[in-house]
Order: structure tokens, then sequence, then C-alpha cells
């Protein structure tokens, strides 16, 4: 790894624009995998600049797009691929990237999403071009690489991505499907309401760009099957999921898919950690008017801070947001123990209650709660039950839709419904206790039976969850405890 590193600093240096603080390196550490530290006695402090990444080295949806321009001049857009004509890489006229993108019209590629048009194109230049160039045709041309290759070889491999639910849930023609499914079926509710979204935006995707892979195949007889290809694609998804950075898109800026398009990936940052501190560590700083060769979106900096790091060996973390573990886990593959931000989605425990009323009461309450905007989405964090869960109890237990309604409005306060739904939350409480301690006994089961096949962690993971989960309900229980 520190010779990839190396070769992508080198790769990076050929801006003047690209700034590494000399104080900092990027380390491989066994107990927390890659990171940045302080290497240097010093003293950083806030507004210092940490990294600084230039529009030329980003990969985003303006810098794809010229770089695909480059091998197809039908590709023109105003302040995008304007500074193609002087470019040198378009004399490799043997190379197959003129066949390969010359189907691709600017029509098709403008509607793509980010996410749609990043994945079709890391596609192209990571997994398949290699294969293309191996081709008797294209044998004597070895040079042809992709710009990107050293960004490309130090993102994270399958394996060290393969904990995301969704890879478990997506993966095709895998000899481990029987294994994940079981931890599937282990997941709490927020974690497989989350998998079950990602899962259909993968495969919304796919079916985008697939077409263009199918006629790739064509051309140049690819050897990998399609669905192998597809868990390429699956594995790049989650690369850019995991690694990308929001930043305006000047493309996307008025785009529907605001969230799938407007962001960009940047060199080294994806190496600094996440803690679940906001505000402290370090923050990201766009300049949209410092450009750098490829009219872009500006250069990317990474910046010290309210926190001053001084001791020697400290990390450099960035947060990546308040997200709880479901979040991170179906999103990045990991978790933090006693997360802050974590909380339980009980909408499955409250629905299970609203089932077991009258089906003309339960028909009533659903319309109530839906006509209020109070349907789904209950919750509780460690020091609160969420005002919507309390109405949708309070509603359940009682029957009261008048004084339920006068809850909803804030004419009554909780404390009236208090005695009457307090049973009923120790017996919910209690039972989702009793659920997540039966899902650890059965991962440990699963870890027993696992003979190495599946990394440890992975069922690692979802007992952290639900102890976390066990933490939050055994603090509310107690509370309730001191109700009157």
């Amino acid at each position: 790894m520190e010779a990839k590193i190396s070769n992508l600093l080198h790769w990076l240096s050929q801006s003047e624009n690209f700034e590494f603080n000399n104080a900092i390196e990027v380390i491989d550490a066994e107990h927390s995998g890659r990171g940045v530290y302080l290497q240097v006695q010093t003293s950083l402090k806030r507004n210092d600049v940490l990294i600084s990444i230039p529009s030329s080295y980003q990969l985003n949806f303006h810098s794809v797009l010229y770089h695909i321009s480059k091998f197809n001049k039908l590709i023109s857009i105003s302040n995008v691929t304007d500074e193609i004509a002087n470019d040198s890489e378009a004399t490799y006229t043997k190379d197959p990237r003129y066949q390969a993108y010359s189907i691709l019209s600017q029509e098709f590629l403008l509607q793509l999403s980010s996410f749609q048009l990043l994945c079709l194109y890391i596609l192209a230049e990571w997994v398949l071009l290699p294969e293309w160039v191996l081709l008797p045709e294209w044998s004597t041309k070895s040079s042809v690489v992709s710009f990107w290759k050293p960004f490309f070889d130090i993102w994270p491999t399958q394996f060290e991505l393969g904990s995301i639910p969704t890879i478990w849930n997506c993966q095709r023609s895998n000899e481990l499907t029987e294994y994940y499914n079981k931890l599937i079926q282990l997941l709490p509710y927020a974690s497989l309401s989350h998998m079950n979204r990602i899962t259909k935006l993968v495969q919304a995707d796919w079916e985008v760009i697939h077409p263009i892979v199918d006629k790739w195949n064509q051309m140049f007889k690819a050897k990998l099957t399609l669905d192998e290809q597809f868990n390429k694609f699956l594995h790049i998804y989650f690369i850019i999921n995991s690694r990308c950075l929001y930043c305006e898109i000047p493309l996307k800026k008025d785009s529907e898919d605001k969230i799938a398009s407007n962001f960009t990936m940047v060199p080294l940052v994806d190496f600094l950690n996440h803690s679940d501190t906001i505000d402290k560590y370090c923050y990201p700083q766009v300049n949209p008017f410092k450009k750098d060769g490829v009219v872009g979106v500006g250069q990317f900096m990474i910046r010290v801070g309210e926190h001053t790091y001084n001791q020697l060996g400290e990390q450099i973390f960035l947060n990546y947001g308040p997200h709880s573990n479901d979040f991170l886990l179906n999103e990045y593959g990991f978790v933090i123990p006693d997360n802050k931000w974590n909380f339980l989605d009980i909408t499955e425990v409250i629905i299970q209650l609203l089932n077991k009323t009258c089906s003309k009461d339960k028909d009533e309450m659903i319309k109530l709660l839906k006509e209020n905007d109070y349907w789904e989405d209950y919750t509780i964090n460690y020091d609160e039950i969420s005002y919507r869960t309390s109405v949708a109890l309070s509603l359940i237990v009682s029957k009261d839709f008048e004084r339920v309604k006068k809850f909803m409005l804030g004419y009554i306060t909780e404390d009236y419904f208090i005695p009457k739904i307090k049973s009923t939350l120790v017996e919910m409480l209690q039972h989702i206790i009793l659920n997540s301690n039966n899902k650890i006994s059965s991962v440990n089961d699963l870890i027993e039976k696992n003979e190495e096949q599946i990394p440890k962690r992975y069922f690692e993971n979802i007992i952290t969850i639900h102890q976390d989960y066990i933490k939050i309900v055994q603090n509310h229980l107690n509370k309730i405890s001191d109700w009157l």
C-alpha cells in the first residue's frame, strides 16, 4: 500500500495546485486500517489547510464528461469540454476507448445521474479497459491506461467493502448467498429498511447502464459474464457511495436527482476516518473560482476545525454526518460502539400493536395518523422517545381520538397519556430487548458455524448495533421506573 500511496502523491503533485500538509501522513494501521495521522511535532490550528485537491484530479460529473469527450468529439459542452483540442491523449488513435465511447451520445450522458455516469465510466476505465487492451488488436498498446489509475489503485477491495448489507443482498452467483441471507434476517428494522432502499437504487441504476455494457461486450468479446460485471458494478457503486463528498455540480444543480448527482470524489480525503463528533476535527471547503486545467467544480480543501492537532501520532478525523450505526453499516460498512447518533426505528413494533386492534379502530387510527403526518418513522434515541412515537402509542392504547388530536396540536402534553401507556410501553421496550438478545444469540450461533467463510467483523457489526439498542431501551426503562 505504501507504494500505491506514493504513486498517488506523485500523480497529484503534477498539479501545482495540489497540497498535502507536510505534517501529516497516510498510514495503514493494523488496528484501525488506513488513516491520516500527525507525523511531525507541530501544531495544526483552525483553518490550516490539510489537503487541497484541484478540479482536474477530482472525479465528478464534469471531469468524467471531459475525459469521455477526449475520445468522442461529438461531446461538446460549454465550460466542460472546451479545452480538449490540444490534449495529448488524443494521439492514441488505437485506444479502444475511441470505439467504446463513440456509442455514448451527449443527450444520453447528460440525462444520467452522477452516480450512473461515474459507475459506467469507472467500470469502463478500471474494470473493462484492461480487458480491452489485452485483445490482439490492442496488445501492442500496453501504455493504454486510465488517467485515474493511481486513484483507482488505492480504492478498497471487494473484500474490504463486503460488510455492507446491500452487497449481501445483491451479489449474483455467490457461493455465500445462504450465509448472507441469514445475516440479513438478523438485521434490525432500520438497517433492513435502509438496505432495501439502496437495493432499489442499485438495481435501477444498473438497468440504465447495462445496455451500454452489453454493447461493449459485443464490441470487445468481454471475458467477464454479465453477472460478474454486475458484481464489479456493485463494488464500484459502494466505492462511490462510501467516498463521495457533497459538492454542487453546475450541470446538475437544478436536476431532480440532487442527492444522487451533487458530489465529487477527492483523492486522499477518502483516507480520513469518521468521528461521530460534529464540527470539531476538520471540515471541507470548495473554492469554485479556483480551477486547474479542466473547467470543473473548483479546488476541494480539507481544513482544520476547532480542534488543535499537536499530539504526535494523533489521527485526523472527518465527521461524515450525524449518522446512526444502521446508517453507517449500510452506507460505509462499519459501526461505532456507543455511537451518540444511534436510534431505534420502532415503526414495525408500533404497526404490530396497531394490527392487534379491531379493524374499524385500526382503519380510523391509520387515517388520523396519515392525515396529520404522524404515520411511520417512529423512533427512540438514548434520551428521548420521539413525539410522533408518543402520539401513535397514545392513540393505539387510549383510542381517545379527540384528546390525541389535541395532543398532536400541543394543547395536551404527554403527561396526560403517560399513566395510560406506561404498561404497554414497558412491555414494548422489554420485547425489543428480548428480540435484540435473541438476535445476538443467533449471530453468535452463526459465528460458531461459519468456519471462517465470512469475516468475523460482519457478525460483530450486527452484534454492536443490537447491543447499543439494548442500552438505549434499558435507559428508557430506568426512566419509566421513576415516573409517577
